[in-house]
């Protein structure tokens, strides 16, 4: 009996210390988060938090619904913006889904997650010049001339003037249908295009993942996750990384004939405007562009009506810090919503339907219109894939 009377204060220490170390975790948060709450969001379950509301498909969508149901409007100087907040194994996501909010965001916290082979070093390097326009005007005559011959094949004759085109600009390799060359940069553009696919690696947002073994029944991403990040980190050695904006440039083609077959009056018009500035003796050049308002306006449109990344690329908090008046723990994912602003219909009349007149007034192009080309760039970073497009 004695020895369970002794026993009974050890075993009330042991119950009060989890006790403890909560009250202890709640006075930090709030020293830490100093009154300041956090964005909103969908209501947490306990330990699991918000696993259950993130969602999987068409995330770009889903995000932006989710912010008119929970997230915040913010109404300043800048206009009206979007901020919600989710939380899932501890680690806190924030999705934001205005132009303003996310450039001023981005331009202050830099850094990104750690694919930074597939996304980072890949995406935002810097290459493309006026000393490379005799690179591009060569291959793309070369791919007008494989497209009338064969236009069945145009995905493939899409890969191929981009791969063509950093073998040149890198290497000054001649590439070929199927020689090695060719098919390594295939290889790593697949790498990149993969690690592009937003959502596609869960890890990026919640980073407790990358401590599960892959020996566990359903870990077989974390696998292939790594094999992508070592085939990116070869490239990045090698030299191939600075032909990553081929890959977006390539999604961002897709969609330009998709536009274009899809709307046969905007390409009719925009025959027009090339045989009236160009005529039938040869084809446009670089010295062209300035003249070829509605052409420009195409690629502007492009752009906005199918991003290549809707959801941009993820980034990270390092320090404890505040967001239109909320509180962002250090560790926080950041994930820009470009889709949900590049569909605002506040700045764009019909954001769903492809129009390229939403871009022109009085015969030119009007500077009032948000750039799409914002979601090229986001501080001193420029990816390279937004003058590949163009080009």
């Amino acid at each position: 009996m004695q020895h369970s009377i002794s026993g009974q204060p050890v075993l009330l220490f042991l119950a009060i210390i989890p006790f403890i170390l909560y009250v202890r975790s709640i006075v930090k948060w709030r020293a830490r988060a100093r009154g300041r709450s956090l964005p909103p969001g969908p209501t947490q379950l306990p330990s699991i938090g918000n696993m259950f509301n993130l969602p999987r498909f068409n995330t770009w969508v889903a995000f932006r619904d989710l912010s008119s149901l929970y997230g915040m409007s913010l109404y300043s100087a800048y206009g009206v913006g979007d901020i919600i907040h989710f939380r899932i194994l501890g680690q806190s996501i924030v999705v934001l889904g205005a132009t303003d909010v996310i450039t001023g965001c981005l331009e202050k916290h830099p850094p990104t997650p750690p694919l930074e082979c597939v996304q980072r070093r890949v995406v935002f390097c810097r290459y493309i010049n006026n000393a490379y326009d005799p690179v591009h005007r060569e291959t793309t005559h070369m791919f007008l001339a494989r497209l009338l011959r064969d236009p069945s094949q145009l995905d493939t004759h899409i890969r191929y003037t981009l791969v063509r085109t950093v073998l040149k600009i890198m290497f000054g390799i001649e590439a070929e249908d199927n020689n090695k060359y060719t098919l390594s940069v295939n290889s790593a553009l697949e790498g990149i295009h993969e690690g592009l696919i937003p959502g596609k690696w869960l890890i990026e947002m919640l980073p407790i993942l990358r401590h599960i073994p892959a020996w566990m029944p359903g870990a077989g991403w974390e696998q292939k996750f790594k094999d992508y990040s070592l085939d990116g980190k070869t490239a990045n050695r090698s030299g191939l990384h600075t032909g990553c904006g081929a890959d977006t440039t390539y999604s961002t083609l897709q969609s330009f004939f998709l536009a274009k077959s899809l709307h046969p009056e905007v390409q009719r018009k925009a025959q027009a405007e090339l045989d009236s500035v160009v005529g039938s003796q040869r084809l446009p050049d670089f010295s062209d562009k300035e003249s070829l308002v509605y052409v420009q306006a195409i690629v502007k449109e492009t752009l906005r009506w199918q991003n290549v990344a809707p959801l941009g690329l993820p980034h990270s908090t390092i320090d404890d810090d505040e967001i239109c008046g909320y509180f962002i723990p250090a560790g926080t994912t950041l994930l820009p919503n470009i889709w949900a602003c590049m569909h605002d219909s506040d700045v764009y009349e019909d954001p769903h339907i492809f129009r390229p007149e939403r871009f022109i007034r009085d015969g030119k192009l009007d500077a009032s219109v948000r750039d799409p080309s914002t979601f090229f760039r986001f501080g001193r970073r420029v990816c390279p894939g937004k003058y590949f497009a163009e080009v």
